[in-house]
């Protein structure tokens, strides 16, 4: 009768024990959300990405409880994570986690939002890990389609026409990436600020292409306009 209570006792110890360290961002105050987020910033910042990121689980879930997840406190939180997991090279660990931020940021904040731009990013980043290109496609389709006029509208749009083609070429779209890639070649003439080895890079690329898909007459033409000294290679022509 004895052990059987202290066994009862202890299970029950036990129980509150649990109950106390794992409850407690449920009840955190702003200031404690604030100071561990402080704690987890640090850590990032010394590239302790496992203490980062089980810092920011706790402020999410914290977040969680006294926000809900529609609140901008959650999201911000939740794409600060997100980032963390990056950093340490294990984004396949949260492929949920990143479209739930992602819909989110873009539901709450606006698809143009910095917030929105990050969590797409790194949802676009996962998804071309885990060779998901149309899904990737689109998400790069949105952000052309939300490039604003300004200081570096140029730079933008090279970088996402850049990976839009490096989607097409990979899927084997060869027909879209030749037509992506005449745009990044147009966009780049005259241009003083434009990198020459990106834009020579487009050129070979383009030239590539027409061999690949056995566009000889086009491919003649292409280099004589260019004055390359380039011939197809056995690699290029082959199918794929």
């Amino acid at each position: 009768m004895i052990k059987q209570f202290m066994l009862a006792c202890s299970l029950l110890c036990f129980a509150f024990a649990s109950t106390a360290v794992f409850a407690a961002p449920a009840d955190w105050s702003k200031r404690k959300i604030s100071q561990i987020t402080i704690e987890a910033d640090k850590a990032a910042r010394s590239k302790n990405w496992s203490l980062a990121i089980e810092l920011s689980e706790q402020v999410l879930q914290a977040n969680k409880a006294r926000y809900g997840i529609k609140n901008t406190k959650y999201v911000a939180a939740l794409i600060r994570l997100n980032r963390f997991h990056h950093k340490a090279n294990r984004l396949a660990e949260i492929a949920a986690r990143l479209e739930e931020a992602y819909l989110l940021s873009k539901k709450q904040l606006g698809v143009g939002d910095k917030q929105t731009s990050k969590s797409r990013f790194l949802f676009y980043k996962f998804l071309v890990g885990d060779k998901q290109y149309d899904r990737a496609i689109s998400l790069v389709e949105e952000n052309l389609d939300n490039i604003k006029a300004g200081r570096r509208a140029d730079d933008r749009l090279r970088r996402y026409l850049n990976q839009l083609r490096f989607l097409y070429g990979i899927k084997g779209d060869y027909e879209k990436e030749a037509e992506i890639l005449k745009q990044v070649i147009l966009l780049g003439i005259g241009q003083s600020d434009y990198d020459n080895r990106d834009h020579k890079k487009a050129i070979m690329d383009l030239a590539r292409n027409y061999c690949r898909r056995n566009l000889l007459r086009e491919f003649t033409d292409f280099v004589k306009e260019q004055k390359l000294y380039y011939f197809c290679k056995q690699d290029d022509t082959a199918a794929k």
